[in-house]
């Protein structure tokens, strides 16, 4: 017996199906298939966000902690090293962090200086401009001589017990606010005899006064002499007054007891040019702004002290009379030594900041996959309607990137009051030092992370639009098995 015979006549003939009527709007015309505009995804992807909020909050506060830290890094990065820097600067003597060039010469002339300040000044503005006060100071001292005469006071210049002197010529117009006078006056130049300063040691000494005239010579030929008037007694207004750069005053510094005494300019070339054994020093000192030094321009400024100094030794060189050449500082090793202290603090903050990044991107994933699932029943709607997969993918790809451009906007900003707070939450103010708020908040500039924050923004785009590509081709397949099942005829079965 087989089974499963359909049974003729046992039920109702159906007829032919009747076409459903067409449907028609309000007003009785009838409804136009419309195709999805070109900004069809963007209007879907607002309409989105209405709707599923909080998982959208979600994803959104994914993508800004993934902004917020990948902006924090550098800022904060930049912060401790500026901070390092000025902290550097500031416990570093004046003439360590200053720019002092110095030229050496045998024998003093005017025409050397006519060549070599010119020269120097040039150079100076081409690599020193950026960093530097724009006045800068010049002075020449001259080679120690011998004490021969005060007033009356005759010496022996044989006697190796012999008191010595050396001229330091100034322009008074700058130096004169450096510099207390306890009595007399300036120096002028153009008198009889050339017009000097002496410290109190030495008018208490030599019994100088006001008016005084005292003579020198030079080493070895002693028929040349200088006969020099006294036109004040001063004193430094601060031993540590940064103008002198260390320039030391003190006639015992050394074992042997030489008194500065203080010429002008003038006067020091038209009276010393005729003793032929006495040298000079031409020095120029360059006042380093350190408020103009921060992780962003100290590269630039050792490239520049290395370029001046190599322009140095090669272009003053061969000026005639110049017999060497000195760039007297360490401001170039300073900034070294700070470079490679951030190079080594740095590197495990972004291995550490790299790990949490990931853990945003991921639940970010995690979000949007949840999103999506959430929103499965809309989507199968818009997919009977005919929507392609292209526009769907669209649509999430255009949420992911509002909420992108709003972690983007507002992650700079947040990470720089954030980077503002480590330095001061982690950082003692004693260890910060000369720096002050108002110069790290100056330099937490959001803009300089705007780079940083669009790499961020597209990692969060690129997560959502990864995870809604292979969700959707994962749909697609799914709906085409389901299509092919529904499709195939049904197998008969025998008995």
């Amino acid at each position: 017996m087989r089974m499963g015979v359909a049974r003729s006549g046992g039920g109702r003939q159906r007829g032919p199906r009747r076409a459903a009527p067409p449907r028609t709007g309000l007003r009785g015309s009838p409804l136009r298939a419309q195709r999805a505009g070109l900004f069809s995804p963007a209007r879907l992807a607002v309409m989105r966000l209405a709707r599923g909020w909080a998982l959208l909050l979600m994803v959104a506060l994914g993508i800004a902690v993934a902004v917020v830290l990948v902006c924090t890094v550098p800022l904060y990065t930049t912060l401790v090293g500026d901070v390092q820097l000025q902290r550097a600067l500031q416990q570093s003597s004046i003439p360590d962090r200053n720019v002092q060039a110095q030229i050496q010469s045998d024998h003093i002339a005017p025409d050397i200086p006519a060549s070599a300040r010119p020269a120097v000044a040039a150079l100076a503005h081409q690599y020193l401009a950026g960093f530097v006060a724009p006045q800068s100071t010049y002075y020449v001292i001259s080679d120690p001589m011998l004490l021969l005469q005060v007033g009356k006071q005759v010496f022996d210049p044989t006697d190796p017990r012999a008191r010595q002197v050396t001229f330091d010529a100034f322009d008074y117009s700058s130096a004169g606010t450096h510099l207390h006078l306890l009595s007399g006056s300036l120096p002028h130049a153009g008198g009889s005899h050339p017009q000097v300063l002496i410290l109190q040691p030495m008018a208490d000494a030599f019994h100088l006064t006001i008016g005084g005239l005292f003579t020198v010579t030079e080493f070895g030929d002693h028929s040349k002499k200088v006969t020099a008037q006294v036109a004040g007694i001063w004193e430094p207004t601060s031993a540590t007054d940064p103008y002198w750069n260390g320039l030391s005053f003190n006639p015992a510094a050394s074992t042997q007891v030489v008194y500065p005494v203080l010429s002008t300019i003038d006067d020091f070339f038209a009276q010393l040019a005729q003793l032929s054994n006495i040298g000079m020093r031409q020095n120029w000192i360059f006042y380093t702004q350190t408020d103009r030094l921060d992780q962003s321009s100290i590269g630039a400024v050792a490239d520049g002290i290395g370029g001046f100094r190599s322009r140095l030794t090669s272009d003053i060189l061969g000026i005639s009379g110049v017999g060497s050449v000195r760039l007297l500082t360490r401001l170039d090793q300073t900034i070294g030594d700070v470079q490679n202290q951030q190079a080594l603090l740095a590197l495990p903050l972004y291995i550490i900041v790299a790990q949490i990044v990931g853990l945003a991107l991921l639940f970010v994933t995690a979000m949007s996959g949840l999103l999506i699932e959430s929103q499965s029943g809309d989507i199968a709607t818009l997919k009977s309607r005919g929507a392609s997969g292209t526009q769907m993918l669209t649509t999430f790809t255009a949420q992911g990137v509002i909420l992108s451009l709003l972690a983007m906007l507002a992650g700079p900003f947040i990470a720089a009051a954030l980077s503002l707070a480590l330095v001061q939450w982690f950082i003692p103010a004693q260890a910060r030092g000369a720096s002050s708020s108002g110069y790290l908040a100056q330099l937490a500039n959001p803009a300089t992370v705007a780079a940083p924050a669009l790499f961020g923004a597209l990692l969060g785009i690129g997560v959502i639009t990864i995870w809604t590509s292979r969700w959707s081709c994962s749909a697609s397949s799914a709906m085409s098995s389901w299509g092919t099942l529904a499709t195939s005829p049904p197998a008969s079965s025998s008995v």
